[in-house]
């Protein structure tokens, strides 16, 4: 028994009204066979009363018939012949009556022939009796019914029929005993389930008083845990109202929980977040969980702090939040950001300077020793791809801010890509990597940023030579879609690691370090994609990755 009540609440309730359910379903399934048993004796209980009926109707309608017959031999009077005549036309009906209603019991079928057969006999011998009279007169007929044929077929007439009013009592008797007994059970059935109704109703009292119980210990941990988590936690209405809070709220922003109760989410939230915060209150209503949103709060003091919100769908009306204070990494990545354009832009100007002297020395030292026109190859090729790492950090920090401007304008897809792969054949003999253009479809025409379009395309192709081995192809190919094109880039690398492709496109993310780079290439690819209208994916085995994106057409 202790070791029942240990159980949760649900197993305990569970297990309590399984039992009582099986039990009232072994009641409920007796209680519909007696029913049913009463119900259907009962029926035939009816029934026989019916045969019994029947048999003494037709029994009456019989001798009614014959007293009109022998009225009218005696006295002659023509209203004892038509009575005579209209009682003998609703025989045959009165035996029609008893043989339905002795469909189911042979003996009483054999019986209705045998009474059939005497009846058409008895009223045929009545039928000459009453034509005898109307022919030569009372003493002829009463001649005829002196000889007693008529009396002998009523004798068996009537031996018939108490025959069978003898076996439908007999029926009776036995379906009256099977009636009682089964309005006994009836009875016993109802008395059962009203002694389960009330030890369910006692069993469940008991039930009931145990899981409040365990629902007050387990409001005590959870207020606990509540009331001591370091993380700001809150139970908000499906209107973004706050319903409570715990203590971590009045160290994060100084109001005391009972000051923050009742107003809504949008009150403490920086105006300028105020939009996406009350979309995200609204996802949370419509049942949507909530994971990472990221929004400032005005603190009591007017100071400003950065909160990381994650959320459970609303339950009842009610949606279960928590929030952090992420201040300090907010202001750690603004640092690094600042940090990282301040040394962008210093280092742009020079490697700009460096790599335009590169290309021109290279134009004039045709003259030079093939292993000086190689370094200047390779410094040219590295101060590019410095160049474009640069970019790439400048791109990420304008976008974060919404400050990324595009210069839209129509161009040829098979005219970017040919500039895309013209200006990596130099990267790839570097690496011992063939780069194959398919034929792009003519007449395909994109209206894109054609700088950052050469990005995406920059950071798929040189991705795509570093993961090469060599000898291989990277092949680059177009694809007309109904409203779009998809542009591919394949490698014959190993494939990208299962454990890395869930975060392939985020910021800093790299698969190792052997082939280089910041990990910001394809999140930026990801971003001017997305800003252009298409999408971007890739498909990856141990036979090689395939880069693909899409682009509106014009």
């Amino acid at each position: 028994m202790i070791g029942y009540f240990r159980r949760s609440i649900k197993a305990q309730i569970g297990a309590s009204f399984g039992l009582a359910a099986i039990f009232l379903i072994i009641l409920g399934a007796l209680a519909i066979w007696s029913s049913f048993k009463l119900e259907n004796t009962d029926k035939w209980v009816s029934h026989t009363h019916d045969a019994m009926g029947a048999v003494n109707n037709f029994n009456v309608s019989l001798e009614e018939a014959i007293d009109a017959q022998r009225y009218y031999i005696f006295t002659g009077k023509d209203e004892y012949f038509q009575r005579y005549g209209a009682l003998v036309r609703l025989i045959p009906g009165r035996i029609d009556s008893l043989s339905l209603l002795a469909s189911d019991n042979a003996v009483q079928r054999r019986r209705i022939a045998a009474l059939r057969r005497a009846v058409s006999l008895r009223l045929a011998a009545a039928d000459r009796a009453v034509a005898l009279r109307r022919a030569k007169g009372e003493q002829a007929a009463a001649k005829l019914i002196a000889r007693g044929e008529g009396e002998n077929n009523m004798a068996e007439i009537r031996r018939i029929l108490a025959a069978m009013e003898l076996e439908e009592r007999g029926l009776l008797l036995i379906r009256g005993r099977d009636a009682a007994e089964f309005g006994t059970m009836a009875e016993l059935v109802a008395l059962l389930g009203g002694f389960a109704a009330i030890a369910m109703l006692l069993a469940a009292v008991l039930v009931i008083l145990r899981s409040f119980d365990r629902l007050r210990e387990i409001q005590e941990e959870r207020d606990r845990f509540f009331n001591t988590s370091a993380d700001m936690l809150c139970i908000l209405g499906a209107d973004g109202r706050f319903r409570q809070l715990n203590p971590s709220w009045q160290k994060t922003l100084g109001f005391l929980p009972e000051a923050l109760r009742g107003k809504s989410l949008l009150d403490i939230i920086h105006p300028d977040d105020r939009e996406a915060a009350a979309k995200a209150v609204a996802e949370l209503a419509r049942g949507r969980a909530l994971d990472g949103f990221e929004s400032r709060c005005v603190r009591k003091d007017g100071g400003v702090v950065w909160l990381r919100w994650s959320a459970a769908e609303a339950k009842q009306e009610l949606i279960y939040a928590g929030a952090r204070d992420v201040t300090a990494q907010k202001d750690a990545e603004r640092m690094r950001d600042e940090v990282v354009s301040m040394v962008s832009h210093e280092l742009r100007n020079p490697l700009t300077v460096i790599h335009s002297s590169f290309v021109l020395i290279e134009r004039a030292a045709q003259s030079l020793p093939e292993d000086i026109r190689e370094l200047l190859n390779m410094a040219q090729i590295n101060t590019n791809r410095m160049l474009r790492l640069i970019e790439d950090f400048l791109n990420m920090k304008k976008m974060k801010y919404g400050q990324l401007e595009f210069d839209m304008e129509p161009a040829a897809i098979s005219k970017l890509l040919e500039e895309a792969v013209s200006s990596h054949q130099a990267y790839a003999q570097l690496r011992g990597v063939g780069l194959s253009l398919s034929p792009p479809q003519n007449g395909i025409r994109v209206k894109v940023d054609r700088a950052r379009i050469h990005q995406v395309l920059a950071n798929l192709i040189s991705n795509a030579i570093k993961h090469s081995p060599k000898g291989a192809a990277v092949e680059i190919r177009s694809e007309s879609l109904e409203a779009s094109v998809k542009i591919s880039i394949r490698d014959r690398g190993p494939g990208i690691p299962e454990n890395f492709r869930s975060r392939v496109f985020q910021k800093f993310a790299q698969a190792g370090s052997a082939a280089g780079g910041t990990g910001l290439g394809l999140s930026v690819a990801k971003s001017i994609v997305e800003r252009l209208g298409g999408s971007i994916g890739f498909e990856t085995s141990q036979d090689g990755t395939t880069f693909y994106f899409t682009l509106p057409t014009v």
